[in-house]
This record gives structure tokens, sequence and C-alpha cells, in this order.
């Protein structure tokens, strides 16, 4: 996968990532404000070394001095030097754990600080450490020495404590931003292992990786557009979707060059599962192959939920049954002609054995008679899972093209099925892959011819949703109502059977 690929998945899960942005963020801030603040006041102290009597100041005393600093800091926080103090204060208020002290690099300043839930308490006890410091020093180094030999160091309040009403923790700006982004990157990874767990068809790669050929992508029509589809010969150029009637330009050349010259008239056009679009599809492929100056016959072959009819609003009394019980060698009378070059073979109907009824040798010669009299035959078969009537269809057909709906087929099921095809000895001529989101037709090579720079305030609009709101911008989940589209400026009237 490219970059423009990872970035393209990314794309859409903006919401989730909004989303764990928000949530993490406002969790931290909400566990930030239910903790106590606390406060912290810092006192100051200087040390002073006791001169030598010979001279003033040199480096060394200077170096001496801010080792003794050093030293002092930590006598600061001594249990003893901690009672001392604890005797000007209120009883039970210094906890050693809260007062800590540290020497000023490169001076002699000591820093008592003291953290408390009162910030006049941590003042106060502050104040009482400092000012408890100097005599506690004073004793130390009395201790055990002559009086004659007695040279005391100085220890000095620079700077008092004072009550800060601003609290150190918890910082609420820090827990904030450090728990945004530890949703965030719990997102990251749940995305990254569902990314990788999902083995659902998006992309034209996808396909290619399983190594079967990819004939075209198929948008879909969904939400406001769907009731606006229209019939064959609609008189309204408006009603039409462009890209849509190119999907399948583009689908039936490619289907034009796998066919080349060889003399594959049947092809049988099937899905993996039910609901991906396979009736639409043959049937707007069967459109576009009729007006390339193809004589194309439709056949519906799934007798147990027929369609085809509804797609080209012919009745379905008589057809594919009517002429595989009584005129299999003649089926003129039950194919209808919708254009100069397109005719549809109903299913007729069903009945109720369809199984005995497409293994037997009527069917063989019906095809046989069709297929000296078209270019091709669709058959619009059932779905490959859990029926054997495409395999009988598939042992009469000369290729095979497989419908398969984005983000619904999954890679195993598309293996599996691809595997049937081999056994069956019927080559499979490509894929199709339907119901593509319009916020991914870039990824397809759609979008130049019909709207290149055409953009309205409306598709402006849309391109914004898809960036910054891409949940409003997806599509219900939808198929596609199995009426063919088509130019109407371009195709006569439909023409049903007497």
């Amino acid at each position: 996968m490219t970059l423009r690929d990872y970035l393209e998945r990314g794309r859409r899960w903006l919401w989730l990532f909004a989303l764990a942005l928000v949530a993490g963020g406002g969790g931290a801030l909400l566990v930030s404000l239910s903790i106590d603040p606390t406060y912290a006041s810092t006192a100051q102290i200087t040390v002073n070394q006791v001169q030598e009597s010979s001279g003033g100041r040199t480096y060394s005393s200077v170096l001496g001095n801010q080792s003794l600093t050093t030293t002092y800091a930590r006598l600061v926080t001594s249990s003893k030097n901690l009672d001392r103090a604890a005797a000007s204060v209120t009883p039970g208020v210094i906890d050693e754990h809260r007062v800590s002290a540290s020497a000023v690099r490169d001076t002699f300043l000591i820093d008592i600080r003291v953290t408390d839930p009162d910030p006049q308490r941590a003042a106060d006890v502050a104040n009482a450490v400092a000012n408890a410091f100097p005599e506690f020093i004073k004793d130390v180094q009395l201790s055990g020495v002559s009086e004659g030999a007695r040279q005391i160091n100085t220890v000095f309040i620079s700077e008092p404590a004072e009550a800060d009403t601003t609290p150190v923790s918890p910082d609420l700006r820090l827990n904030t931003v450090l728990g945004a982004f530890l949703g965030l990157l719990v997102a990251a990874g749940g995305v990254a292992l569902f990314e990788y767990l999902d083995d659902r068809v998006r992309t034209r790669e996808d396909i290619e990786q399983l190594g079967i050929p990819f004939l075209g992508g198929i948008l879909r029509l969904g939400g406001r557009n769907r009731r606006f589809w229209p019939r064959i010969g609609s008189p309204d150029p408006a009603l039409v979707e462009e890209t849509f009637i190119e999907n399948f330009r583009q689908v039936s050349a490619s289907l034009g060059f796998s066919l080349g010259a060889t003399p594959r008239k049947v092809i049988v056009v099937t899905s993996v599962l039910p609901g991906e679009g396979k009736t639409t599809v043959t049937s707007n492929l069967a459109w576009a192959l009729s007006r390339s100056a193809r004589r194309t016959l439709i056949i519906d072959g799934d007798l147990r939920r027929p369609s085809v009819h509804q797609s080209f609003s012919l009745p379905n009394s008589a057809g594919l049954t009517t002429a595989i019980i009584s005129s299999p060698r003649s089926p003129e009378s039950v194919i209808a002609q919708v254009s100069e070059t397109l005719f549809v073979m109903t299913s007729g109907p069903v009945p109720p054995n369809p199984g005995e009824m497409l293994a037997s040798q009527r069917l063989g010669s019906l095809l046989e008679t069709v297929k000296d009299a078209f270019d091709v035959v669709l058959i619009d078969c059932p779905p490959l899972a859990g029926m054997a009537d495409t395999q009988l269809w598939l042992a009469r057909a000369d290729g095979a093209v497989l419908v398969l709906a984005h983000e619904r087929s999954r890679t195993g099921t598309v293996r599996r099925s691809v595997a049937e095809f081999e056994a069956s000895g019927v080559p499979l001529l490509g894929t199709v892959l339907n119901f593509i989101p319009e916020n991914e037709r870039s990824a397809y090579g759609y979008g130049y011819g019909y709207r290149y720079g055409h953009q309205t305030r409306t598709t402006k609009r849309r391109a914004f949703k898809r960036i910054f709101m891409p949940w409003k911008s997806r599509p219900k989940r939808q198929h596609h109502a199995g009426t063919p589209i088509a130019p109407p400026d371009l195709l006569p009237p439909s023409r049903e059977r007497p």
C-alpha cells in the first residue's frame, strides 16, 4: 500500500479520531477537576561560610561554600530539623513527604518548598522550617567542639514564604493535552488493528491481489437520488447520473477487451452473496454492450428470485421456463426487444424444481439457439453462496463475471468463489466492484469527464463534508433498485412483448 492509501483509510476514521480526542481530553479534564488541588510555597535561605583569618574570599572558598550549601540542603529535611520546626506550628501539620529542599545551582541559596491542600498552611510550614534551620545548624556546629576552635557558619532567611493561591497540581492544561494524546493513540492503535484484521474488499488493489482481473467499479446511488432513478426511455436527461452511466461504459470496454476475438458468447453474471447488485450490473452492462453494436440478450437465470423483468418493466408471464418446456428451438416468442440491439428473456413462471429444469437437455438446446442469433448472451444467475443453480449455469457458460460489493464482500469468500470457477473450468473474465461511495471516486479514476471544471456550491459543500465530516457524507447502505440507467436521449422507448 502507498502513503496515499494509508491517508485515504485514515480519513475514513477521522470521526473516531475526533471522538477519541474529545473523550480523552474531556475525561482527563473531568478527573483533574475531581482531584483536590495542591498549593506550594517556597522559603529561601542563604548560607554564608566563615572566612579564613588570613585573607578575603578565594576561588577555593567559593567552591567550598557551594559544596556546603548542597550539604545544608540535605540537612534541612532531616527529622531533627523538622521536629524543631513542628514546635512552632500546629501539631501534626508537618509532613516530611511534603517538605523538600534543594540548593540553587552555582549560588549559596537553598529553596525550601512545602506542598499542602491549604496555601496558607504551606507558607506557614515553609517559614517554620526555614526559621528552625539556623538554630539547628548552629547546634550541630557547636556540639563536640572546644570553645576556642568554634567557627560558626551563618545561615539566614533571605526570602520568607508567602501563600500562593495558584495550585501546582493537578495541572489542568497538561493533563487535558496528555489525555487527548492518549485517546488519539488508543484510537490509532485500534484502527490499525481493525484495518489489519479487516478483510473486506474496498479497492481495486484488494481485488488484484487475489489474482482476479478487474473490469471496473460502479459508484453507489443512494439517499435522495434513489427516487430519481429513471426508467428506460425517460425523457428527462437531468434524472440520469452521468458518472454512473460512464462506469458501465468503462466496464463494457474492459469486458470487450477480455472477450477479444474468442467465441465466448454466453457470460454468466453472479455474485458471492445476495444483495450485491448483480441484476443492476447485468442490466446496465447489457445496455452498454448493446450500444457498441453488439446484439445482446439478457436471460434471467435466477429461477428462484427473478427480478430482470422488474428492471425493464416487462411482464413475467412467459420467459425462460416457458421456452424450456414448450419451444427450446424457437424462443423468439418469449424474447422482448427493448432497443435495436438489446433483447430480454425474463425467467417466466417460477418452477417448483429449478434445479431439474436447469439441468435438462432442453436448456442446452435453447442456449445453442440463442448463441447463433446474438453476439453476447448475459445470464443473471443466483449468488454462489448456497446455490447449486449457478453451478449448473457455469457448466453451460463460456465465461463469468463476478460482482462484488464494496466493503461487504470479504476476501475469504471471494477466494472460495474463485476456486469454484476454477473447478468448473469456466474462465473468470473479471470482477465488478459495486456500491463504491462517491467520496472514493478519485481512487478509481472517476470524476474527470462530466464534472471536470464544473464545481458548484453543492459539490464544494459535499467536498467540505467529505474532508471534515465524513460521517455525514457517507451514504446509507442501500442497494440499487435494479433499474437500468442509460442516456435517455440515446435510447428508444421500451417495447413489451405482445
